[in-house]
């Protein structure tokens, strides 16, 4: 009689790409509070005039405040985090109408 064999498991991989315009108030990469394997990878789109800021914290600032301010990407730069969640990013500019493209898993 043949018995079976747990060799692996399989895993289902979330994986979310997307766009987001980011101004002079903070905001999410997204809402979603679905648990990521790795993390967010940022990119500043190439077009942008002015930097925008990443970090963790609601409050973040472009700039303004050595405790507040997040890490600055400017036009075309790369950045990744090893978040827990998109969520769990913020990003703020001193000008309206950035953008930032994000991939997570």
């Amino acid at each position: 009689m043949a018995k079976k064999v747990l060799i692996g498991r399989k895993s289902k991989t979330y994986i979310n790409t997307g766009a987001v315009t980011v101004g002079t108030t903070a905001v999410q990469i997204s809402t979603s509070e679905r648990a990521l394997e790795g993390g967010v990878q940022i990119k500043a789109d190439a077009a942008n005039a002015n930097p925008v800021w990443v970090g963790s914290r609601t409050n973040i600032t472009a700039g303004t405040s050595d405790a507040l301010d997040g890490y600055p990407l400017a036009a075309g730069e790369v950045i990744f985090l090893p978040a827990h969640s998109e969520a769990a990013v913020w990003m703020v500019s001193d000008a309206a109408d950035m953008v930032v493209n994000y991939f997570s898993h």
